[in-house]
């Protein structure tokens, strides 16, 4: 009878707790720092997404130019409506995935998902040691 509590409470106690780990430990996934800055192509394309979150259209306007460099105010200005399609498309939706594609050294070209459903394709260009989003596309469902 004493050997057989032994062995219950032996492997009771065994059970209760894990003592050894077999495998390998898990590592919590590093994310990405992207500075909200025009020094680099994703840097400008989260800038532009914090300008609409904190409705400042005029600001994310700034951020767009044309494919040659020359932007001239009416141009901007024109943007406006087009900004604020995208600012009640993208308003307070988190970025869930980003893909680059470097076309040329000055040319980048990234597709953001918003809330694991709509995707939206920004072009940038640098000019002038500054990066500007030269074009915008889609806004759909996947």
């Amino acid at each position: 009878m004493n050997r057989k509590l032994v062995v219950i409470i032996f492997t009771v106690l065994l059970n209760s707790c894990e003592l050894i780990v077999i495998g390998t430990k898990t590592t919590p996934q590093v994310k990405e720092f992207v500075d909200y800055n025009q020094k680099t192509p994703l840097g400008t394309i989260y800038l532009f997404k914090a300008e609409l979150d904190s409705n400042n259209i005029s600001a994310a306007s700034e951020l767009l130019a044309a494919s040659d460099g020359r932007f001239l105010a009416y141009q901007r200005y024109e943007k406006f409506d087009e900004v604020s399609r995208f600012k009640r498309m993208m308003s307070l939706k988190e970025i869930t995935d980003v893909e680059g594609d470097k076309i040329s050294e000055n040319l980048y070209k990234y597709k953001l998902e918003f809330d694991y459903r709509r995707t939206v394709t920004f072009v940038t260009n640098k000019i002038s040691n500054n990066w500007f989003i030269t074009d915008m596309e889609g806004y759909e469902r996947q």
